[in-house]
């Protein structure tokens, strides 16, 4: 079976993280009304700023591969940077 590598593993958990962030906050900002810090994200996410269930959708896909992307970068420029103790 084949396994997947630390640094992917971080990626996924950092990308499932931004998307339920955004999914939260998207469901406060429906609730409470218009959040400032969810207008911001708006601008960064395609589609994230339209209504219904399809800004959920578009808001948590592009959040996970944002998240992906920085997990990925992260854990790799961690494991290659030497320790300094």
């Amino acid at each position: 079976m084949y396994q997947l590598t630390p640094t992917f593993r971080f990626g996924i958990i950092v990308g499932i993280t931004f998307a339920l962030y955004t999914v939260v906050g998207r469901f406060a900002w429906e609730i409470k009304g218009h959040i400032s810090v969810m207008s911001h994200i708006s601008s960064f996410y395609i589609n994230y700023s339209s209504s219904g269930f399809s800004a959920y959708l578009w808001g948590s896909l592009w959040a996970f591969i944002d998240g992906f992307i920085i997990g990925v970068l992260w854990s790799w420029l961690r494991t290659q940077l030497p320790y300094s103790n």
